[in-house]
C-alpha cells in the first residue's frame, strides 16, 4: 500500500508540475514523473554500501546486452524483458600486499525485471529493477554457508535522448544521451559475520552516458558507451570510493538474418575519480560474450552468455553466467504523410513532346467481360477495350491526367485517376473482389529495384531507373503521393521479411530524396510477404516477388 501511494503521490504531483509550466513548455508526463524521482530519491538516506552487479541489461532490443544502442523507440513502442545471472565470489580482489579476499561472498544471484517505452519524439524511457540472493561462508571456512532471502535492488531508470536517428534498419549510426538515477534500497546482509549491504548504492547515485552505435553492414555492428557515474564519497571494507568513469564497448556480428541468430562480445571498464584513485576495489575491467537470436523478428529476443572479469574489484567476478528474454509488447505502424491536393492546368501537363503509355493488368481472374474506357479530365473519350491479363498496353497518349472507367456483369462501375508521363509506364491493376467491387490500383512500371543479398543497400544498376523516376516526379507535380512498397518472398520469418522490405523502401526513398524529389510527395510501406505477385512455389517466383512497387496515391486535380 505504502508503494501505491507513493506512486499516486507522484503521478499527481507530475499532472501539478505539469499544469504549472504547460505555459511556458509542454512536457510528457513520464518525463515529469522522471524528474520529481530525481528529486525525491536526492533526499533519501546514506549508508556505507556500495552495489555488486554494474553489468545491467535494459530491454531495447539491442543486439547487445549491457552495452546500450542509440536508436530511440517509436513513440508508444514499449518492451519488457526479464534476465537472470549468477556470479562467483563476487567480492574477491586482490590487495597492494598480493592478498586475496573474498569477504565471504560466494555466490550472487540476480534475476532482473525491465521495461522500456517510447515517449515522444526520439526519447525512450527505460527501468530496471534486480531481485538478488546471496551466499557466503565464514572466511575461515569452507564448510558452513549461508544464503539470504530474495531482496530486491536499487531501481536503475534512464532517460535516452537520441540525437542522431537511424533511418534505415541496420543502415548507418545514431547517437544519443543517457542521464540516469540509481533509487536505492538500504538492506543489509549478515556474511562471515560482517553487515554487509551488497545490494544497494545505499545511496542515491546519479551519472549519464554518451551512447553511439554504427552498422558497418546488415552483420557488422558496434556500440560504444562513455558515461560518469555520481556517488558522494563512502567507506566501505576501509576504502574510500566515490564517482568513478565508466566505458563500454561491444560488437555484434549477425550469423543469419531470418532468425536472428547473432554473436556479441562486450568489454567494460569502470575507475574510480575519488579521493584514493589507485584503490583495487574499484579499479576493474570485465567482459562477456554470448549469443542471441530474434525468432519471430524485432517482437521476440533470447540471448545467454559468459563472462570474466580481468581484474579484482566490485562487479568482477570471477566469473559468470547469464541468460535472458525480452518482448516487445507494442510497436505502432507509423503513419502516412499528409498531402495536400492542386489543381494543375492539363496545358502545362501536355506542353511536353514526349509521349507516354498506360498498361492495363488483370489480376487473380480470367473473366473476359471487364471494359475499360479512358478519358481525358475533360470527360472525352480517348480509347476503350477489355482488360485481360496481358494488357493491353496503349500507347503513343499525350502525358497528362486521365481518368480510367472500368466495369463488368455483376460489378459497380470503378474510375481511377491516373497519371501518364513520358519515359515511364503507368500500369492500372483490375481485381474482382467477392463483394461485387472491382479493386484498380494505379502504379509505376519501373524496372526491378536490385539490392544486396539480404541488405537494404541498391545496387549501381538501378541507380538509371531511379534516377529516370526522379526525373519524372520533378518535371510534373501531377503525382502528389507515391507510395513505395517493399515486398519479399515467403522464406524465413515473416517479421524480419517485413522489417526487409521496409528498409528497402526507406532506401529507395532516400535515393529519391537526394535526387530532388519533395518528401513530403513520397511514404513508404514494408509488406514483406504478404502479398504475392505470383506464387511462391519456384525460384523464379520467389524472385518476381522480391520487388519494390510505386503504387499512386493521390493525383492533382486538373482544370
Amino acid at each position: 500500500m505504502q508503494v501505491v501511494r507513493a506512486y499516486s503521490n507522484i503521478v499527481g504531483a507530475a499532472s501539478l508540475l505539469r499544469v504549472a509550466v504547460s505555459p511556458y513548455v509542454r512536457l510528457p508526463s513520464a518525463l515529469l514523473i522522471y524528474l520529481l524521482l530525481v528529486a525525491v530519491t536526492c533526499l533519501a538516506p546514506r549508508a556505507n554500501a556500495l552495489d555488486l552487479q554494474t553489468f545491467t541489461p535494459w530491454a531495447d532490443n539491442n543486439r547487445l546486452v549491457s552495452v546500450m544502442g542509440a536508436q530511440s523507440s517509436d513513440s508508444g513502442e514499449c518492451a519488457i524483458g526479464s534476465y537472470v545471472t549468477q556470479s562467483q565470489k563476487p567480492l574477491r580482489f586482490t590487495t597492494e600486499a598480493g592478498q586475496q579476499l573474498d569477504h565471504g561472498l560466494r555466490n550472487l544471484n540476480t534475476a532482473f525485471a525491465m521495461a522500456s517505452c517510447g515517449i515522444g519524439a526520439n526519447l525512450t524511457l527505460l527501468a530496471n529493477l534486480p531481485v538478488h540472493w546471496i551466499s557466503g561462508a565464514p572466511m575461515a571456512s569452507t564448510q558452513e554457508s549461508k544464503t539470504t532471502k530474495a531482496a530486491l535492488g536499487d531501481t536503475h531508470l534512464l532517460l535516452r535522448w537520441t540525437l542522431l536517428n537511424r533511418d534505415i534498419p541496420y543502415q548507418g549510426g545514431s547517437f544519443a544521451l543517457a542521464p540516469y538515477i540509481v533509487v536505492p534500497r538500504n538492506r543489509a546482509s549478515q556474511i562471515a559475520g560482517m553487515s554487509l549491504n551488497t545490494l544497494s548504492e545505499g545511496q542515491t547515485a546519479a551519472g549519464g552516458q554518451i551512447i553511439y552505435d554504427y552498422f558497418f553492414t546488415a552483420r557488422h555492428y558496434v556500440a560504444a558507451n562513455l558515461g560518469y557515474h555520481h556517488r558522494q564519497t563512502q567507506t566501505f571494507l576501509g576504502t574510500k570510493v566515490g564517482p568513478e568513469s565508466r566505458m563500454a564497448l561491444g560488437y555484434s556480428y549477425l550469423l543469419d538474418a531470418v532468425s536472428g541468430f547473432h554473436s556479441y562480445f562486450e568489454w567494460q571498464r569502470r575507475q574510480s575519480l575519488g579521493p584514493d584513485k589507485g584503490n583495487q576495489l574499484l579499479s576493474s575491467s570485465e567482459w562477456q560474450v554470448g549469443l542471441g537470436a530474434k525468432p519471430f523478428g524485432d517482437h521476440l529476443a533470447i540471448f545467454t552468455g559468459a563472462g570474466k572479469g580481468l581484474g579484482g574489484g566490485f562487479g568482477t567476478p570471477v566469473q559468470r553466467l547469464f541468460a535472458g528474454i525480452e518482448w516487445t509488447i507494442s510497436k505502432p505502424a507509423p503513419p502516412l504523410k499528409a498531402f495536400e491536393e492542386t489543381e494543375l492546368d492539363l496545358v502545362v501537363l501536355n506542353a511536353q513532346k514526349e509521349s507516354g503509355s498506360v498498361q492495363l493488368q488483370l489480376r487473380a481472374s480470367k473473366r473476359k467481360d471487364i471494359a475499360f474506357t479512358l478519358r481525358t479530365s475533360a470527360g472525352g473519350t480517348v480509347l476503350s477495350g477489355k482488360v485481360k491479363s496481358s494488357g493491353p498496353t496503349l500507347n503513343s497518349i499525350p502525358p497528362g491526367v486521365y481518368t480510367i472507367e472500368v466495369q463488368a456483369r455483376g460489378y459497380m462501375k470503378k474510375s481511377q485517376t491516373l497519371v501518364i508521363t513520358p519515359g515511364i509506364t503507368s500500369v492500372i491493376e483490375v481485381t474482382p473482389q467477392k463483394a461485387g467491387d472491382l479493386l484498380l490500383v494505379s502504379r509505376l512500371a519501373v524496372p526491378g529495384i536490385q539490392f544486396e543479398t539480404k541488405k537494404a543497400i541498391i545496387k549501381p544498376e538501378s541507380f538509371t531507373d531511379l534516377d529516370r523516376l526522379a526525373k519524372v516526379m520533378r518535371d510534373s507535380q501531377a503525382i502528389q503521393l507515391l507510395a513505395i512498397e517493399g515486398h519479399t518472398d515467403n522464406v524465413g520469418q515473416r517479421e524480419r521479411n517485413v522489417n526487409l522490405s521496409a528498409a528497402r523502401a526507406n532506401a529507395v526513398e532516400n535515393y529519391l530524396i537526394d535526387k530532388g524529389v519533395d518528401p513530403r510527395r513520397l511514404t513508404t510501406k514494408g509488406i514483406g510477404p504478404d502479398s504475392p505477385a505470383v506464387a511462391n512455389d519456384s525460384a523464379a517466383g520467389r524472385a518476381k516477388n522480391r520487388r519494390v512497387e510505386f503504387v499512386i496515391r493521390a493525383v492533382a486535380t486538373a482544370h
